[in-house]
């Protein structure tokens, strides 16, 4: 019996029982040491066991980093391809949008050129009205300069509204009968950029070209109200030529995409565009490389976008292709990770072998009878039952400790809630002694709210609200053990905490100190929560009563806190009467209301700023209920956006559609400074902003149409009455204005002006200096005066040296 329980002891840990007895055959006992090595129940018992756990961390340490190595090199020597070619299609991208912005920019300021020559810079009507056909012809020529230098431009088509009349050098002219057509025309004509790149369709323009893209300019350039509308679309196909020299793999597809995510040219196969664009779009810096799957083919994708136009330039490679070069080194990675593997394998089978030899011996020495499970090694064994007892233990223990905290919180939070107020004395009076609070003792009520710091400062952030109620909770219940307090602090789902603080000592002993430390204790758990968080704490004080009167104590507290719109935050305010008292001689200041819109209107910072303060003083004297004041400044607010909306604010549509969350944010904020801060910061300042900008872009455009106007009248006795009459304006006011727009004032202006037209008469003609100042404006005598001065030299000796310089 012995022998055979021995036997299968030996057994069980990995010993063969034939070649451990003194019974058996030499030569079977041989045989079993010759193949036990090869045996599966000794290498992978049937069980947990400490071997089995032993070979399989073996192989997985010796296994898991050959295949990371190995997987990692070839990934590495692939990233390395990657972002090579990624670097070089970066290159050739920023090249190829080069090339394509250069064009686009000779083109649009060939057009500009053209529209600011003699012939366009014309009065255009008027030469309409004289010469209605060599009006016309005029147009057919420019066009078809225009189009013959810029071999780009697949068509350019001039619209005439007045006529309905379309000329085109490709064309010829036609009248437009298509009301739709003429629609979408004015639409263009009506727009507030004198030329501009658009993707629109012009159903008009011949062959119509699905990609492309159209430039689009009034004619004349600047005149308020055009006589045309000049159409100029350019052809895709020269647009793939010109990104076609940047490709150099097969498959590959180059595509060009506007602002938003049309197709303007694309080469190679036609690729779906809508998920590329969000890819591209969703990808942040001026470059970017990801992995894009058309087809079920992946491509590396290698985008840039242009400066200029904000068009995406998107190279798409077949991944097959780029992985081409790194097939080979993946061939030897492999070969390299079988050799490392096998060999790994069998020095984990040996060392665990040798690594488990003290173990089984141990076991064959303390296991006796006992058979083990098989879910458990050899150790968990002998750990099993100790371990059951102790965590049961445990588990209820803590169980007990970590519940026993929140019971007693829940209950005085519904017991400041009212929610026993049907209570008897005797029935609360039991209560509290089960939770362990005396029940005939007197106490008080403070609540804590903390507000947010100027200028977004602090150690938390405002997702942390959970985070610094819980920090307010526990200084207070720290604090309470620090000056032997009782009390119980709760976390309100209000964004405050209250604190519950009763006197220990006997009434006919205490002889009214327990107020006074009850009001220092507050003031200490303010000021210490407020050095911790960083933040404004407000705490709110309430009168002293007995457990039944904890709901009116926890409202007075309420109602103390709610009155720092009053008194600001960061202070200890104790309940009053005077609290609850309304402003009954209180009204609205409609007049100071009044000055604020003005000030508004004007766009003026200063007088804003003056009159907020103003409001902000008569708020603090209004009266001591804090619904008022935010009423009072909800009816400010829309004062404000009634201005916006009056002055056609750009901003008034997004401060409406933020209408919801602007009168919320009035209800959020606690004190007035915080208020005025609204008001100032998130209404003010993007209205005045917008006055003042409106003002800028009035100056610059009539300016604009000063200049215009001297450059093509500059040989007529030009004064500084006649263009601020031009202007609207008065002469003193123009003359100001025209030297802070230009840097030059008008006198200086015009000098340069007509000195640089008769430097181009004496150049490029045999005129004599006499007919060349009245060309440019001038009597001879002072036309040589001036031009002496303005260039150091006589307009003859300035003759002379052109020709020698020539």
């Amino acid at each position: 019996m012995e022998q055979q329980m021995g036997i299968e002891v030996l057994e069980t840990i990995g010993y063969d029982a034939e070649e451990a007895t003194p019974y058996g055959d030499g030569r079977t006992a041989s045989m079993n040491r010759r193949f036990a090595l090869f045996r599966k129940e000794r290498w992978f018992p049937h069980r947990k066991s400490v071997l089995r756990g032993m070979i399989v961390f073996s192989l997985f340490a010796s296994i898991i980093p050959i295949v990371a190595v190995g997987f990692g090199s070839y990934e590495f020597s692939s990233a390395a391809i990657r972002k090579e070619v990624n670097q070089a299609n970066g290159r050739l991208l920023d090249n190829a949008a080069s090339s394509v912005d250069t064009m686009m920019q000779r083109i649009e300021n060939n057009v500009i050129q053209m529209l600011l020559g003699s012939f366009f810079g014309s009065n255009l009507q008027e030469l309409k009205r004289s010469n209605y056909a060599g009006f016309y012809s005029s147009i057919y020529q420019n066009l078809s300069a225009l189009q013959n230098s810029n071999k780009e431009i697949r068509d350019v088509t001039l619209y005439v509204p007045e006529d309905g009349y379309l000329i085109s050098p490709s064309t010829g002219g036609r009248r437009l009968s298509d009301e739709a057509t003429r629609s979408q025309l004015a639409e263009q004509m009506a727009a507030e950029q004198p030329v501009r790149w658009t993707y629109a369709p012009f159903p008009f323009l011949s062959e119509n070209d699905p990609y492309g893209v159209t430039l689009v300019s009034k004619v004349p350039l600047y005149a308020k109200e055009p006589i045309g509308l000049l159409v100029l679309h350019l052809d895709s196909g020269l647009l793939q030529q010109m990104i076609a020299r940047y490709t150099s793999y097969d498959g590959e597809n180059m595509l060009i995409l506007n602002a938003d995510g049309h197709i303007v040219a694309y080469l190679g196969d036609a690729v779906a565009s809508g998920g590329l664009y969000s890819s591209l779009k969703g990808a942040s810096g001026p470059e970017t490389r990801f992995t894009y799957t058309w087809n079920r083919t992946p491509y590396l994708a290698t985008s840039v976008t242009s400066p200029y136009s904000g068009w995406i330039y998107a190279d798409l490679i077949p991944v097959r292709a780029l992985n081409a070069k790194s097939r080979g080194i993946a061939l030897i990675t492999a070969g390299m990770v079988a050799g490392f593997l096998l060999l790994g394998l069998c020095l984990a089978l040996w060392g665990s072998r040798r690594a488990y030899r003290p173990i089984a011996r141990l076991l064959a020495q303390v296991k006796g009878n006992d058979a083990i499970s098989a879910d458990l090694d050899e150790i968990g064994f002998v750990q099993m039952r100790w371990t059951e007892l102790s965590e049961t233990t445990s588990l209820l223990q803590n169980r007990l400790n970590e519940q026993l905290p929140f019971i007693i919180e829940m209950f005085a939070l519904q017991l400041m809630q009212g929610h026993f107020a049907h209570y008897s004395d005797s029935q609360l009076r039991g209560v509290l002694e089960q939770s362990g609070i005396p029940s005939g003792r007197e106490g008080a009520v403070f609540l804590l709210a903390y507000d947010r710091a100027e200028g977004g400062e602090g150690r938390f952030t405002a997702n942390d609200q959970g985070l610094i109620v819980f920090t307010l909770k526990n200084i207070a219940q720290h604090m309470m053990e620090e000056y032997g307090m009782s009390g119980i602090a709760v976390h309100l789902l209000s964004e405050q905490a209250a604190v519950w603080i009763w006197d220990d000592a006997e009434p006919e002993t205490d002889g009214g100190d327990w107020q006074a430390r009850f009001k220092a204790f507050a003031e200490a758990v303010r000021k210490a929560a407020a050095g911790y968080l960083k933040l404004p704490v407000t705490a709110g004080l309430s009168d002293c009563g007995v457990p039944s009167e904890l709901p009116k104590l926890y409202r007075q507290a309420a109602i103390a806190v709610r009155s720092r719109i009053l008194y600001g935050s960061g202070v200890s305010i104790a309940y009053t009467g005077s609290l609850l008292e309304e402003a009954d001689d209180y009204r609205y200041p409609i007049e100071i209301e009044a000055r604020f819109d003005d000030a508004l209107r004007l766009g003026d910072a200063e007088e804003t700023d003056k009159v907020l303060q103003e409001f902000a003083a008569y708020m603090r004297k209004a009266g001591d209920k804090p619904e008022l004041i935010r009423m009072s400044y909800c009816q400010l607010l829309t004062s404000a956006l009634r201005t916006a909306y009056l002055i056609g604010a750009r901003q008034a549509e997004r401060l409406d559609e933020e209408r919801t969350g602007l009168y919320a944010d009035i209800g959020r904020y606690r004190t007035i400074a915080d208020l005025d801060a609204f008001i100032r910061g998130k209404i003010v300042a993007p209205i005045v902003e917008f006055v003042q900008g409106k003002r800028n872009q009035e100056n610059e455009r009539l300016i604009g149409k000063v200049v215009q106007f001297i450059d093509t009248n500059y040989h007529l006795d030009l004064s500084l009455d006649q263009c601020a009459e031009l202007c609207g304006l008065s002469p003193y006011y123009l003359s100001k204005l025209f030297k802070k727009m230009t840097g030059a004032s008008f006198i200086e202006y015009l000098t340069a002006c007509r000195v640089e037209r008769a430097k181009a008469l004496l150049r490029e003609s045999e005129l004599p200096v006499g007919g060349i100042a009245e060309r440019v404006g001038y009597q001879p005598k002072n036309f040589i005066r001036v031009f002496k001065k303005v260039t150091g030299m006589t307009p003859g000796q300035f003759r002379e040296w052109s020709g020698e310089a020539r």
